[in-house]
């Protein structure tokens, strides 16, 4: 500053330099709008996460990675005015929000675009926090103006960063199909992903600028140029600026590296409790999509002498009905508290069979008859609406033949069938009036089943009856009022050698297992009563052989206990036989520790013969059917020792598609009394038996041993 006194020579003055004057404050209005706006893009996103993963599980998806890295970014973004003392309410670069958008953007574009995803799952991640963060950059925020030409060039760092630990950690193993480093093209798809990245990117950088042009249109005109003889005073140079650029710098590789570095942790070390299995993903997948299903109810195991066999049991729109040591007890399926009890008198130790089915609200039990237990030599009828014994009746002999353990009764309309070596019995489910059923000479009806509302005889024609040699085999079917509806007879294997009918799976159309002795092989066959013919569909050594395909279909007690199977649709559905995977061996996933068992359903066309289609084979997934009270094609993920957990899934009769129905809550996989029963399979075989009521779902053990007194028994499952 100059000072010019009386025409002397001019004075420079020097004043001490002032700093400028503090930036205001952002109005409070805008500021609080603009908190509680980048709040709810935090709090969606956040949620977003939270619904796919609950915090634990299904962490390396992208999906779940953007949405955690958008909750950090716009909670930063919410705090940062304070770090300015509320004089800035976001940075001066928008490069930050910028990568954020593209990253949500692509995520969107992926799931909808690529995967062909459904609107209704996992909503948040997909669509409502990419909205908000679009809408964002294109309305509430201000830098975006500030964008300079080169950001959108280094906008793919998060999608780029993604791709390192995508390949790295081995996530293609089990998600992402399109985008395995395995298959050709893999390098065209990510090269067009990220040139798509980059072009959105460029299209977010010319909304910025267009914005910011119409933002200088509506501005006030710039304060008056000083006039003639005043000079402006030269620009200052802002120290800061190059400090502040080498910050954002080294943030956005701190950001960069951070991301790459947690999403390795997190798979390496088994996602802190996250399997890296597909079953995983889908149990997660369905968590999101349906919630988890909750424990209702558990029941202990009582008394049981010795080892004692509680398979048998009854589902009504209300109970879960057992037959168990020494009674019968009925469960609320709401609550699990006893309903009724009945006891049986006798043996409690006795392992006679009981009809599978029911006629109307009754139910047959065999009991043994004396001290051997294989005598089943007395038969009572329950019924299971009131808990009232109907009547007790011995059974008499046919040739001085008893009916024993491999004999097992139906119910069907107003009668009680049970069939022995010797010839059938016929009671009156009412009064208990006993009819032999023996034909006259060398047949006899040896064994019944319920199919649908079929009453089916297997029929077995013996040289010295009741010899052990079987001349002729063949069926009869009745209905409910037990008129013969038709008859067949089974082809001979050899001159004088059957095939001996072992089991019925359907009736309409009719689909037996036959016995070749010739070769001990049980093949499962199509019948054309009109024609005689039988095609066959499956064969399969007796007893499980390395050859085998397939789980037997059937159990060799009764004629119709054909678990592992079901005929529907035309279609048989058969289930494999599991495949050991150990986690060294090909086919192991990251952090996959433990060995486990995988296999699939595959279905048969009946009418062909040929394969109509298969589950596949999942990573981390054993599955076995679950029976139904609806008819319904149900399976069960068994959990297993690699943080897999248990998921019920719905099968698509007609294409084998699977849907996730209902995920079991990580806590009950936490509760180790649970363990063993959330780890069950082959359902009805191996001490496990299951039923799914359309609400609930119940898991319970068919072998009660003394020592595991007291211990989780029963338990069910589904949405309080």
């Amino acid at each position: 500053m100059q000072f010019t006194r009386g025409g002397a020579d001019t004075v420079p003055i020097h004043l001490p330099d002032r700093p400028p004057p503090p930036a205001p404050r952002v109005r409070p209005d805008v500021l609080a709008a603009v908190s509680v706006w980048r709040l709810v893009i935090a709090a969606s996103a956040l949620y977003g996460f939270s619904d796919a993963t609950a915090w634990r599980q299904n962490l390396e998806g992208l999906s779940q990675q953007a949405s955690l890295l958008t909750g950090v970014v716009y909670l930063g973004l919410l705090v940062y005015p304070a770090c300015t003392g509320l004089r800035r309410h976001e940075p001066e670069s928008p490069w930050l929000r910028g990568a954020t958008a593209v990253l949500l953007l692509l995520v969107a574009g992926t799931f909808f675009g690529i995967m062909g995803g459904d609107p209704g799952y996992l909503p948040f991640e997909h669509i409502v926090t990419p909205l908000l963060v679009l809408v964002d950059w294109l309305a509430v925020g201000r830098n975006q103006a500030a964008a300079r030409w080169w950001y959108p060039l280094t906008w793919i760092a998060f999608p780029l960063a993604y791709l390192v630990f995508f390949l790295s950690a081995g996530v293609y193993r089990s998600l992402y199909e399109f985008l395995d480093p395995r298959e050709g093209g893999f390098v065209v798809i990510v090269v067009g992903l990220l040139v798509g990245v980059i072009a959105i990117g460029y299209l977010l950088y010319g909304v910025g600028k267009l914005k910011s042009a119409r933002g200088r249109g509506t501005q006030p005109p710039p304060t008056r140029i000083p006039g003639p003889g005043h000079r402006l005073p030269p620009p200052q140079r802002d120290s800061g600026r190059k400090p502040r650029r080498i910050v954002i710098a080294a943030a956005i590789g701190a950001t960069i590296v951070v991301a790459g570095v947690v999403g390795g942790v997190l798979l390496s070390s088994n996602g802190g409790g996250q399997s890296g299995a597909r079953a995983a993903q889908d149990w997660a997948a369905a968590i999101g999509a349906t919630g988890p299903a909750q424990e209702l109810w558990r029941l202990p195991q009582g008394a049981a002498p010795g080892v004692q066999a509680t398979g048998d049991h009854w589902v009504t729109d209300t109970h879960l009905v057992r037959r168990l040591p020494g009674r019968v007890v009925a469960h609320d399926l709401a609550s699990g508290q006893v309903a009724w009890e009945l006891p049986l008198p006798g043996e409690p130790g006795d392992d006679c069979p009981s009809s599978q089915q029911r006629s109307g609200t009754r139910v047959a039990l065999l009991r043994a008859a004396g001290a051997q237990s294989s005598d089943c030599g007395t038969l009572t009828v329950v019924d299971i609406a009131s808990g009232q014994e109907v009547f007790t009746t011995e059974i008499p002999q046919i040739e001085r033949t008893a009916v024993d353990t491999a004999d097992v009764p139906v119910v069907i309309g107003d009668f009680v069938l049970v069939g022995s070596r010797a010839g059938g019995h016929l009671f009156n489910i009412d009064t208990g009036k006993h009819v032999p059923v023996a034909d006259e000479g060398q047949c006899r009806e040896d064994a019944y089943a319920v199919v649908g509302d079929v009453l089916v005889a297997r029929v077995s024609c013996r040289q010295r009856p009741p010899g052990s040699d079987v001349a002729l085999s063949g069926l009869r079917a009745y209905d409910a009022d037990l008129r013969e509806q038709w008859s067949w007879r089974a082809p001979l294997e050899s001159v004088g050698k059957p095939l001996e009918v072992r089991s019925v799976l359907s009736v309409e159309p009719l689909v037996v297992e036959l016995y070749r002795a010739g070769t001990d092989t049980i093949e499962t066959v199509r019948v054309d009563r009109g024609s005689n013919e039988v095609a066959p569909l499956v064969s399969r050594t007796r007893g499980a052989t390395a050859e085998s395909r397939y789980l037997a279909a059937c159990e060799e007690r009764g004629i119709a206990h054909c678990a592992q199977s079901r005929v529907v649709d035309g279609k048989l559905i058969l289930t494999t036989i599991p495949r050991q995977i150990n986690p060294s061996s090909e086919g192991a996933y990251p952090g996959m520790t433990s060995t486990e068992f995988r296999n699939e359903l595959v279905a048969i066309d009946v009418g062909t013969g040929a394969e109509a289609w298969r589950t596949g084979m999942v990573d981390g997934r054993a599955m076995h059917l679950v029976p139904t009270t609806d008819g319904s094609i149900v399976t069960y993920q068994s959990a297993n020792a690699n943080d897999v957990p248990g998921l019920l899934l719905s099968i698509d009769a007609a294409t084998g598609a699977t849907t996730p129905l209902l995920p079991i809550a990580v806590k009950s996989h936490e509760d180790e009394k649970l363990q063993e029963l959330l780890r069950s399979g082959r359902f009805g075989v191996d001490n496990q038996q299951a039923t799914w009521t359309g609400e609930r779902f119940v898991i319970f053990r068919m072998l009660q041993r003394a020592q595991n007194r007291d211990e989780a028994e029963t338990v069910a499952f589904g949405r309080p």
